[in-house]
């Protein structure tokens, strides 16, 4: 099989098991509004004034689901 229809074939089962998963995921918008606001809040007051090289900074949420999804991926899935 060619590099192109394997990376083809990956990538339409990728995005089949990415929409089935959005579709069984429900999220409390709410709470996650607040912690990345939490979050925000925390980096702003521990932020080093004298810092002059990272003028970025890059925050993580990381969600956990009450239920495991019916199928592994390596890859996190964008919600």
């Amino acid at each position: 099989m060619p590099y192109d229809k394997y990376t083809d074939l990956k990538n339409r089962i990728f995005k089949k098991r990415v929409s089935k998963a959005i579709k069984n995921i429900s999220l409390d918008k709410n709470q996650i509004k607040k912690a990345v606001e939490s979050l925000l809040k925390y980096v702003e007051l521990n932020k080093n004034p004298t810092d002059l090289v990272s003028k970025q900074e890059f925050i993580y949420v990381a969600i956990d689901l009450s239920r495991i999804p019916e199928q592994h991926s390596v890859r996190p899935i964008q919600i």
